[in-house]
């Protein structure tokens, strides 16, 4: 099976693309609405199927800070906004912290927010991430595996999902 993996061009990182270059990962940067890893399959040059699953990489200050800015009146903000209609459109949602040891920063304090907040507050922002919207995980990963990750998780949801649309 051909495929591609895109690559939102706010996320080129070099740890990830360099693991992509080793393995022969084929890869293209693109603008993208909503996350910034995804896969499609490749039909006669052209790309064929999507599967529904979105990846999302952010160190562990920037998730937060995302999840701090400016609330509406709903408890919502641009970027809840986006994982609500992800979460509605049965997307399976990836959030991937850079950092394996980011629960542990978590509870104790060692992060570095815009607004200042307790950490009994932040741990439920954070933690009631996956209560709130069933169809997302949050994980920790080291920066030396995160490339095999989302080469590995994009491409059996593709090799899945392509099976089960073809009957």
């Amino acid at each position: 099976m051909n495929y591609i993996i895109n690559i939102s061009k706010e996320k080129e990182k070099s740890y990830i693309l360099d693991k992509f270059k080793k393995h022969n990962v084929n890869y293209q940067f693109v603008d993208m609405k909503l996350g910034h890893f995804n896969i499609n399959s490749i039909v006669d040059d052209r790309a064929s199927y999507y599967p529904n699953i979105t990846i999302y990489l952010y160190s562990f200050d920037e998730l937060l800070n995302l999840l701090l800015e400016k609330r509406d009146n709903k408890g919502l903000n641009d970027f809840l906004r986006v994982l609500k209609r992800l979460n509605q459109a049965n997307s399976k949602t990836i959030i991937i912290i850079d950092d394996e040891s980011w629960y542990l920063k978590l509870l104790n304090g060692e992060y570095q927010t815009e607004k200042t907040i307790n950490k009994d507050e932040i741990k439920e922002i954070v933690m009631t991430l996956e209560a709130r919207f069933n169809n997302i995980s949050i994980i920790g990963l080291d920066k030396n595996v995160i490339a095999s990750y989302i080469h590995t998780t994009l491409y059996y949801h593709l090799k899945i999902n392509n099976q089960i649309t073809k009957g």
